[in-house]
C-alpha cells in the first residue's frame, strides 16, 4: 500500500498508456500527421511555427532501434507523451487539493507514516517537516478520477494515437501547471525569502513549451497572476522575472536556431525554407496561419463558441457535473486558484 501511495500517478499514467496502446495506430491517421512524421524522421522543417522541440525529440526517438516502423515509433511517441501529461496533471491534483484544506480527519498519516527528514539550526533540531506524499484516500482517489477523465476524453485519447505536436504541447503543459503549483505553494527558506528555484524550473517548462507551440502565450495571464500573488515585494518580483527571463530566452532562442540551421541543409520536408531573417520571423510568428490564430476578437470568439459547444462530447454529462462540482468547491475554498484555473 505504502508503494501505490508513492507511484500511483505513475501507476496510473501506465494503466493510461497500456489503453492507448490498444487504440494506436499503425500508420497515418491525422491531417499533419504524414509531414510531421517525416520531419520528425529526417529531422526536417515543419509547417508554421516549425515545432523545433517536437521535431528534435522524435528524431531522437525514431532513431531507437524498436522492431517497427517509423510511422508507428512516431505515433508511439504520441501515447508516451499523452501518459505522461496524465502523470502530471494527477501530480498537479493531488498538490492543489491537499493545499486547499481537505478535513485533517480523513488523513491517513498515523496508518502510514510519511518519509520525514530533520533540519538542524543553532538551537537544535527543528520540528520534522514531511516530504510530499498525499494525505488522504480521498485527494488521491480524486486525483486519479480526474486524470482518467481527461486521459479518456476525446480529444486528448485522440492526441495518443497518432503523431501530433499537441500531444508534447499536452505534456509540457501539464508538466508547467505541476511545477507552477510547486512554486506558487513553495514556502519561505530558512532566510525568511521565498525560493527563486522554483520559479527558474517554471521559466524552463515555459521556455520548452514555447519551442513547441506558440500557443502557450496563452498561459502566461495566468502564470503572471499567480507569481505576483505570491511574490509580495516588488523589487523581489522584478528580480526574479528578470532572472526568468534570462533562463527562459536562450533556451526558446537556441530551439527555434535549429530551423535555418536545418533549413540550410536542404532536409526532405523543408517547409519555408527559412534561410532569411524574413522569412525565419514569417515561419516563427505562424504568419501563414494568422487567419486562424491571434488575428482578431471574432476569430477568439469563434473558437471560443466551438469550444464550449463540443465540451459534452469530450467528457461527457458526468464528466461535466463533476468539473462544475469541483469549481464550486474551489470557488469557497480557495479563489485565487479558482480564478486561475
Amino acid at each position: 500500500m505504502t508503494f501505490f501511495r508513492k507511484y500511483y500517478a505513475w501507476l496510473s499514467g501506465f494503466f493510461v498508456f497500456l489503453l492507448y496502446l490498444l487504440t494506436l495506430a499503425p500508420t497515418v491517421l491525422q491531417i499533419d500527421s504524414g509531414e510531421l512524421a517525416a520531419v520528425q524522421a529526417k529531422w526536417g522543417v515543419a509547417h508554421p511555427s516549425g515545432y523545433p522541440l517536437f521535431a528534435l525529440l522524435g528524431f531522437l526517438f525514431i532513431k531507437i532501434p524498436l522492431p517497427f516502423s517509423a510511422i508507428f515509433k512516431a505515433n508511439l511517441l504520441s501515447a508516451v507523451w499523452c501518459s505522461l501529461a496524465v502523470v502530471f496533471f494527477i501530480k498537479a491534483v493531488v498538490l492543489l487539493l491537499e493545499r486547499s484544506g481537505f478535513p485533517e480527519k480523513w488523513s491517513l498519516e498515523r496508518d502510514y507514516p510519511q518519509k520525514r527528514k530533520k533540519k538542524i539550526d543553532k538551537t537544535g533540531i527543528k520540528p520534522e517537516t514531511t516530504m510530499f506524499f498525499p494525505q488522504t484516500w480521498p485527494v488521491v482517489f480524486a486525483a486519479i478520477t480526474a486524470g482518467l477523465i481527461l486521459a479518456f476524453s476525446r480529444t486528448f485519447w485522440f492526441q495518443s494515437t497518432s503523431v501530433e505536436v499537441y500531444s508534447l504541447h499536452l505534456f509540457l503543459l501539464c508538466l508547467l501547471i505541476f511545477f507552477l503549483l510547486n512554486a506558487y505553494f513553495a514556502e519561505k527558506n530558512d532566510q525568511e525569502k521565498l525560493p527563486l528555484a522554483p520559479w527558474l524550473v517554471v521559466a524552463v517548462c515555459l521556455a520548452l513549451g514555447f519551442a513547441n507551440h506558440i500557443t502557450f502565450l496563452l498561459i502566461i495571464p495566468g502564470l503572471a497572476f499567480l507569481f505576483f500573488n505570491k511574490e509580495k515585494k516588488i523589487k523581489e518580483a522584478v528580480r526574479k522575472v528578470l532572472l526568468m527571463l534570462i533562463v527562459f530566452f536562450p533556451i526558446v532562442a537556441g530551439f527555434y536556431l535549429l530551423l535555418p540551421l536545418r533549413a540550410s541543409h536542404y532536409p526532405m520536408i523543408n517547409w519555408g525554407n527559412v534561410t532569411n531573417l524574413k522569412r525565419f520571423i514569417q515561419h516563427v510568428t505562424g504568419r501563414q496561419y494568422n487567419v486562424w490564430m491571434f488575428s482578431s476578437f471574432e476569430s477568439a470568439q469563434k473558437n471560443f463558441s466551438y469550444f464550449l459547444k463540443k465540451l459534452p462530447e469530450e467528457f461527457a454529462v458526468v464528466g461535466l457535473l463533476i468539473a462544475l462540482g469541483g469549481s464550486y468547491i474551489m470557488f469557497k475554498r480557495y479563489q485565487r486558484m479558482f480564478y486561475f484555473c
